[in-house]
């Protein structure tokens, strides 16, 4: 006989049971009832997540109302500057300047570039290729000597091409160290630290730069026989007073110990120079413009022709840069 089932967790069935059974006459051992427990109940299904299907059938969030000073189309600088309020300042004159001349120079560049393609077609003649001109080093208003030029030309190249073009700066260096000469002035500092400018003179113009070094850092370039860079190109200085001028602003901006710069500026201001005084644009003579570059970086580069590095040679080792033309030196 199959024993009687009795819910586990029923407490009045499990009185009532015993009960009955006290109540019940003996004539057999009494069957014990069998506790059944009631079937767990499943868990609902865990959700899903969310995949890449699901996010792209999902509907778009609705996009954030845009900020008034970028609906009204405001150039870049002025929507940057109301968005972060006064973290970023306006821009300087000279920036002003520089973007003035930018515009118009790509205005003009479009303009002559309509104007040539409004012009009327002429029947084609077959002719022999006409050689393709190289790009002028630098604005017509500047003015070189048939071998400052092709120096300058030199310098745009190696410029242009980076590594490939090593042999074109090693001919403009080679032109521009006869005659160089360097100045070095040391600025006495506190014991432990180190500062001085540099700048060098050539044929058409000074190269500025600086050295500095303290307990926690340590700085330097320039100042040799590569010119100096801005956003217009590679120019050099005019005069003495400006390079000493830009040598002295370099030194100071780039010395990052407060009493270190302290002192810098006392040295330099009992000669008379400002540290905190940029030389105008008036005082750089520019040699080869980043458009000028931009031109020759997707042409070949042509053979450099053979060059002396005589002078290169002296220059380097009366500066003490290096010992690598020992034995080339002219006898």
């Amino acid at each position: 006989m199959a024993r009687p089932p009795l819910p586990a967790g029923d407490v009045a069935a499990h009185r009532a049971w015993v009960a009955e059974t006290i109540e019940a006459p003996f004539h057999r051992p009494r069957e014990l009832a069998r506790l059944v427990h009631p079937k767990a109940e499943k868990a609902p299904p865990a959700e899903k997540a969310r995949d890449l299907v699901d996010m792209m059938e999902a509907p778009a969030a609705p996009a954030a109302e845009k900020p008034w000073y970028v609906k009204q189309g405001l150039p870049i600088d002025q929507v940057l500057r109301h968005h972060f309020g006064g973290a970023i300042s306006p821009p300087s004159p000279l920036a002003l300047k520089r973007a003035k001349l930018r515009r118009e120079r790509a205005e003009a560049a479009i303009a002559a570039r309509a104007a040539a393609q409004a012009a009327p077609v002429e029947e084609e003649v077959e002719e022999a290729p006409a050689p393709t001109p190289e790009p002028s080093p630098a604005p017509a208003g500047w003015s070189f000597t048939k071998e400052e030029a092709a120096a300058v030309r030199h310098l745009a190249w190696g410029k242009a091409h980076s590594v490939p073009g090593e042999p074109h700066r090693k001919a403009w260096e080679a032109f521009a160290a006869r005659g160089a000469v360097l100045f070095e002035m040391p600025v006495p500092m506190r014991k432990g630290d180190f500062a001085k400018i540099r700048i060098t003179e050539t044929r058409l113009g000074f190269t500025s730069g600086y050295d500095y070094e303290h307990p926690k850092a340590g700085c330097g370039g320039g100042g040799y026989l590569d010119p100096q860079r801005d956003d217009e190109g590679w120019f050099l200085w005019r005069t003495r007073q400006a390079a000493l001028q830009a040598a002295a602003n370099e030194l100071w901006t780039e010395y990052c110990d407060p009493p270190g710069k302290d002192v810098i500026r006392q040295h330099f201001a009992s000669i008379g120079i400002d540290v905190e005084t940029v030389p105008s644009e008036d005082d750089k003579r520019l040699l080869a413009s980043h458009s000028t570059m931009a031109d020759l970086y997707s042409r070949k580069l042509p053979r450099v022709p053979e060059q002396s590095l005589d002078a290169l040679v002296e220059y380097e080792r009366a500066c003490g840069l290096t010992d690598r033309w020992v034995g080339l030196a002219p006898g």
